[in-house]
C-alpha cells in the first residue's frame, strides 16, 4: 500500500511572499500560514471553468465552511440559483442581502440563495419554512419565482449522507439532477474512472450534432480526421466533469509541470491535518489516430510507443509526486478502434508499475457508434 502525500504548504506560504522565514510576516506564525492555506486550498484553481460549474463547485466549499462555522449542524435544505439578483416575483420583506456569504458565518437553511458563480456574496429569499413536499419546491421555483432555468443547486440536509443535488440547467429540468457527495470516503480510482465513463459517454463517444453546444474533436469526421489538439479538448471536457462530480474538498489540476515532465490530470484533497493534502489520481491521456489533422496517416508503431510512453509518464509522475494511484487513458480515434487490444504490448509493465489501463472508443459518426 502506497503512503499518501504528506507535502506541506510551508514552502509555498513561503514562496508567496518571498520570504525565507513566513514568520517574518507581522503577526502571524508558520502554523498561521498552514491553516489559512489548508482552510482555502482549492480557492480560485476553478475560475477558467464555466460558471455553471463553479456554482457547484464553490457552493458545495461554502456548505463545508458553513459546517465548520455553524454551532449547530443545519438541518434544513437550502437552494442555490445563479442568478445575479433576487428575481423580481420574490416578496422583498423576505429578502436578506449578505455581501459576505463566502465565509461561512451566515445561515444557509431554509433559503433561496440567488449567488454568482464564486458564491462569496448573495441574497437570500427567507423561507417561512421549508416545503415538505419536494415538489413544492420545484413550484415556487419555477413558477412562482420563474427561475427554472436557471442552473442550480439543493443541498439535501436531512439524509444521511447529506448531498448536492446539482440541476445545470435548472429545476425545470428535474431528469439532468446530478448527486454530488459533500465527503471523499469511499472515493477512489474505480469511482473517478465511472465518472469519465459517464463524460464519455455524454460528451465524447460521437460528433455533437450540428448547431449544438459543446466541444468539436474532429476536423473531418468523415475523414476520420480529428482536430490537431484533441488531447486538450478532451482534457478539458474531464476536467469539468470530474469538478462536477467530485467533492468540493476534492480539486482537479491540469496541465502541472514538474521535473519529469507535464501532467495531464492530478485530483488533491486537503487533509485533516492542517497544511497538508493527498494526492487521490493521477490521469494521463493519450488519444489513439489513424491520421492527423492534416489526414497524414499515423504508423501503429506510433500508436504502440504512445502508449508505451503513457504507461511510464503515469508511472514516473506518480512516483514524484506520491500520489495513491494513476491510471492511462487513451481515447481511441482510429478508424476502427481496437478495444483493450491495443494495450497488449504494455500489459506487463502496466501491471508491474500499478498503472491502471482504460480505453474508450471515439466514432466519427452516430452510425459507426449504432454498428459497432
Amino acid at each position: 500500500m502506497r503512503r499518501r502525500s504528506t507535502y506541506t504548504f510551508a514552502s509555498s506560504a513561503a514562496a508567496w511572499c518571498q520570504l525565507s522565514d513566513p514568520g517574518a510576516i507581522e503577526g502571524w506564525s508558520d502554523e498561521d500560514l498552514k491553516a489559512t492555506a489548508a482552510t482555502y486550498f482549492g480557492d480560485g484553481a476553478d475560475a477558467d471553468l464555466p460558471n455553471y460549474i463553479r456554482l457547484v463547485y464553490n457552493v458545495g466549499r461554502l456548505i463545508l465552511r458553513r459546517a465548520d462555522q455553524a454551532p449547530t449542524p443545519e438541518s434544513e435544505p437550502s437552494a442555490f440559483f445563479l442568478l445575479p439578483h433576487a428575481p423580481a416575483g420574490a416578496n422583498s420583506a423576505a429578502l436578506e442581502d449578505q455581501p459576505m456569504l463566502g465565509t461561512g458565518r451566515h445561515e444557509l437553511a431554509g433559503r433561496f440563495w440567488f449567488v454568482g458563480p464564486a458564491a462569496r456574496q448573495g441574497t437570500a429569499l427567507v423561507l417561512d419554512a421549508w416545503p415538505e413536499k419536494d415538489a413544492d419546491v420545484f413550484d415556487l421555483a419555477c413558477e412562482k419565482l420563474g427561475i427554472g432555468s436557471a442552473p442550480a443547486v439543493i443541498f439535501e440536509a436531512r439524509t444521511s449522507p447529506q448531498l448536492l443535488w446539482f440541476y445545470p440547467c435548472g429545476l425545470a429540468n428535474r431528469e439532468m439532477a446530478n448527486p454530488v457527495p459533500l465527503s471523499s470516503e469511499g472515493i477512489g480510482l474505480k469511482q473517478i474512472l465511472s465518472i469519465i465513463d459517464r463524460a464519455h459517454h455524454d460528451s465524447i463517444v460521437t460528433p455533437r450534432p450540428r448547431g449544438s453546444q459543446g466541444t468539436k474533436l474532429w476536423k473531418n469526421a468523415s475523414k476520420h480526421h480529428p482536430v490537431k489538439d484533441a488531447e486538450a479538448r478532451i482534457q478539458e471536457i474531464l476536467r469539468i466533469a470530474l469538478t462536477a462530480a467530485l467533492p468540493p474538498t476534492m480539486v482537479v489540476r491540469d496541465e502541472q509541470h514538474q521535473t519529469t515532465g507535464r501532467i495531464d490530470l492530478e485530483i488533491e484533497e486537503s487533509n485533516a491535518m492542517p497544511g497538508h493534502f493527498v494526492r487521490h489520481a493521477l490521469l494521463e491521456l493519450k488519444v489513439l489516430r489513424s491520421c492527423g489533422s492534416t489526414g497524414r496517416t499515423v504508423p501503429a508503431a506510433s500508436v504502440t510507443n504512445a502508449i508505451k510512453e503513457g504507461v511510464s509518464q503515469a508511472k514516473s509522475y506518480r512516483d514524484e509526486r506520491e500520489t495513491l494511484s494513476a491510471a492511462l487513458c487513451c481515447f481511441d480515434m482510429r478508424k476502427e478502434p481496437g478495444g483493450t487490444d491495443c494495450f497488449d504490448p504494455v500489459k506487463r509493465q502496466a501491471r508491474r508499475n500499478k498503472v491502471e489501463l482504460r480505453v474508450w472508443p471515439v466514432y466519427a459518426s452516430a452510425k459507426q457508434y449504432r454498428t459497432t
